[in-house]
């Protein structure tokens, strides 16, 4: 899950959009635009998985402004503590295995991160990240 807001707002206004039942609220003013995020997120995702994550967590532009609805954000899995399983690896692609905690649950589990290769970037992300 992407889990992140963006800038030093503390003032998180929300707004109801069309006929959706849940509120929206802007991202800070870092990410703030379709193309700010798109340029943060370029550096580690890859062109597909940008595409993805904005239409999988219905990020919108409301008044020249990007917002995301309010809707069980937030992720138990511990990414810092991971343990790697495989790697399997051609020139182009790697798929890495592996087991992430979540939280002090005591349970795991275990995904498949697919990196691609770009020579203007080296490995981007082609996978989310939960």
């Amino acid at each position: 899950m992407v889990a992140f807001h963006g800038g030093n707002d503390t003032n998180h206004e929300t707004f109801s959009y069309n006929d959706w039942e849940v509120e929206f609220d802007y991202f800070g003013e870092d990410l703030d635009t379709a193309e700010k995020m798109i340029d943060y997120l370029d550096v580690v995702y890859s062109q597909r998985m940008i595409e993805y994550l904005f239409m999988k967590y219905d990020w919108i532009e409301h008044d020249g402004k990007l917002a995301r609805p309010l809707t069980g954000l937030g992720s138990l899995a511990s990414w810092q503590d991971l343990v790697f399983l495989n790697i399997e690896r051609t020139a182009t692609e790697m798929v890495v295995s592996v087991e992430v905690p979540l939280g002090d649950t005591g349970q795991v589990i275990e995904e498949e991160v697919i990196l691609i290769y770009s020579e203007e970037k080296s490995w981007l992300l082609d996978t989310e990240i939960r």
